[in-house]
């Protein structure tokens, strides 16, 4: 009898670990697929304060942000949490959101708050996820704040003549000291097909240091005085057309 009731307990104990190891593998099938690729906005705008996290995710208005580990109270523009991201040995990327309901011609803006110790790079990117060939990203200031947060900020349109069929926002840094983000948010401003009464003329500005501009003005003079401009490749200058979506670098 002591032997039969060993055989029904082991028996016992290999359809209970049978059964957890497949209830496990189920729950995991099932997080991957929230978490992962097929996630929807259904929202025309979502903001991430990074306050609250499940597993390995933030969550906001039951959208996921990756980088749930990065969660700090170190700094906040908002509540008590922010994102810290930082590598001392490279390229460190920190929250990202990726998602599927767009349409070719859909237009975003997409933001995101920094605060970063001296002159540490931040920026801020929208890519295709599944291979396609998608990139857009900045790290212009557009607004600073009395309390050392910054933000980064720009407008990206779902491209007409390509397939894509996933998005990914993403912020990250080179920086060796810690880069703090916060407020992440995407908000759908329309579809070129609703035509042109949305449309904002933007001011554009051409930025110029003092060195390159005294060269200009010395080439101006030089011509003014001889009559006639006389141009080599050594005469262009670095420059940046600034707006309030992007900054361009180009040569004048």
């Amino acid at each position: 009898m002591i032997i039969s009731d060993q055989s029904k307990k082991q028996n016992f104990n290999k359809k209970t670990l049978a059964f957890a190891i497949i209830a496990s593998l189920v729950l995991a099938i099932v997080l991957w697929q929230v978490l992962s690729q097929n996630q929807k906005l259904e929202k025309d705008q979502v903001v991430c304060d990074f306050e609250k996290v499940k597993g390995k995710n933030f969550v906001s208005n039951k959208v996921y942000f990756s980088g749930g580990e990065s969660q700090s109270s170190e700094a906040a523009r908002s509540g008590q949490y922010s994102a810290k991201v930082f590598n001392p040995e490279g390229i460190a990327y920190g929250p990202g959101i990726k998602w599927t309901d767009f349409s070719a011609g859909d237009l975003y803006k997409v933001s995101v708050w920094v605060k970063r110790m001296e002159q540490a790079k931040a920026t801020l990117a929208i890519s295709s996820s599944k291979g396609e060939t998608y990139y857009h990203g900045t790290n212009r200031i557009s607004k600073r704040e009395d309390n050392g947060w910054e933000l980064i900020e720009t407008q990206v349109q779902v491209p007409v003549n390509k397939e894509i069929t996933e998005l990914t926002a993403y912020v990250f840094t080179d920086s060796k000291k810690p880069v703090y983000f916060d407020d992440f948010g995407i908000q759908k401003m329309g579809n070129f097909k609703d035509g042109f009464s949305n449309f904002v003329l933007q001011e554009i500005d051409l930025e110029v240091n003092k060195k390159n501009w005294a060269k200009i003005q010395n080439k101006r003079n030089e011509a003014l005085r001889v009559g006639i401009l006389e141009t080599e490749d050594k005469d262009w200058v670095k420059a940046k057309m600034n707006s309030n979506l992007d900054s361009i670098p180009l040569a004048v």
